[in-house]
């Protein structure tokens, strides 16, 4: 079990965003499940021969346990600290969970059953609920690191929500930018993404009668794929259960889309950006549009598009494809429905 009593959240004065300081998490165990000739050997933890992964359920969630924020460490997120007067440090608050894909430890999201992913979905929506309901969360991520170049050590099919009491710098930034938008014009920033995306049509690669997914004209990734409901809203929590089908079709198809493209299983970060709560009125969002966006490292089948120099110094992106050559390529697979 970590210490999450070490972790704390440190703030960075020349970019002025929040640093997670998570010392706990240098410990984390590298697991994955083993075979021997004579009889199964289990080591991982989300298995059913598991304790955390006993019990009958399709899918779940579970306390990670080493987390980069905690709920258990001691005081609020306002209670701040300084060094020499400058440095400001804060304790590190939160929730982070891990939420289980299925008992099968060899399936992927592509893989799922539709009915697996709706189970899935409803998960997602109830701790996301869970998680808006603490007053002082201001911010909950739900995603999945997928493959080992992500930096994946349990392959058990599984993502993660964390929970923050700030709201993340990127996150942020796309958030006032939907708010000008909303205020200059207004309509929604996104709406206008599928809008003209609709109207274009060479960057889609999967539609249906609620779902749209696309390699966006500004992706930063070679197949960064964005998905979009058709409807407005500002949290996935908010998505009907009557559009779950399609949901959950729109993501098993993008997905097998990318399994198929070079005949592997693709690694990526698959990451949910709903708006930040807490803040305001309950509707202070409402100009904020709930999306999917997936980041495929792989630019072509041998290679890696890495992060480096211009990148990671500037955070000024440099993708070496075509976006609307990459959704065809995308769009031309036939699924093995």
């Amino acid at each position: 079990m970590g210490t999450p009593n070490q972790n704390e959240v440190r703030f960075d004065p020349i970019l002025r965003e929040w640093v997670i300081v998570a010392q706990n998490r240098t410990v984390r165990p590298v697991l994955g499940k083993t075979f021997t000739d004579e009889k199964p050997s289990y080591t991982c933890p989300f298995c059913p021969d598991s304790p955390e992964g006993a019990g009958d359920w399709v899918v779940k969630a579970l306390p990670n346990r080493f987390p980069a924020l905690s709920n258990e460490i001691e005081g609020n997120f306002a209670d701040e600290t300084q060094l020499f007067d400058f440095y400001r440090t804060r304790p590190g608050k939160g929730n982070c969970e891990v939420l289980l894909y299925s008992q099968d430890h060899e399936k992927t999201l592509a893989e799922l059953s539709i009915s697996n992913i709706i189970a899935l979905i409803e998960l997602w929506k109830e701790r996301f609920l869970f998680n808006m309901n603490n007053e002082e969360m201001r911010y909950s991520f739900i995603f999945e690191n997928r493959g080992e170049i992500i930096g994946v050590t349990l392959h058990h099919p599984h993502g993660q929500m964390y929970s923050f009491p700030f709201i993340p710098p990127r996150i942020e930034r796309a958030v006032n930018s939907s708010q000008e938008f909303w205020m200059e014009n207004g309509t929604c920033l996104f709406c206008k993404v599928i809008e003209t995306e609709k109207k274009d049509q060479s960057r889609i690669i999967e539609e249906n009668d609620d779902f749209l997914a696309f390699i966006p004209y500004f992706a930063k990734w070679p197949f960064e794929i964005h998905i979009y409901p058709k409807n407005h809203f500002s949290y996935i929590s908010q998505i009907p259960p009557n559009q779950s089908y399609n949901f959950a079709t729109i993501i098993k198809h993008t997905v097998q889309r990318l399994d198929q493209l070079y005949g592997f299983v693709m690694p990526y970060v698959f990451s949910h950006h709903n708006a930040p709560y807490n803040f305001g009125p309950l509707h202070a969002y409402d100009h904020f549009h709930y999306h999917i966006e997936i980041y495929p490292p792989y630019r072509a089948k041998d290679r890696i598009k890495y992060i480096a120099g211009v990148e990671m110094a500037t955070h000024t992106f440099i993708n070496p494809t075509n976006p609307q050559e990459n959704a065809k390529m995308l769009r031309d697979i036939e699924l093995n429905l």
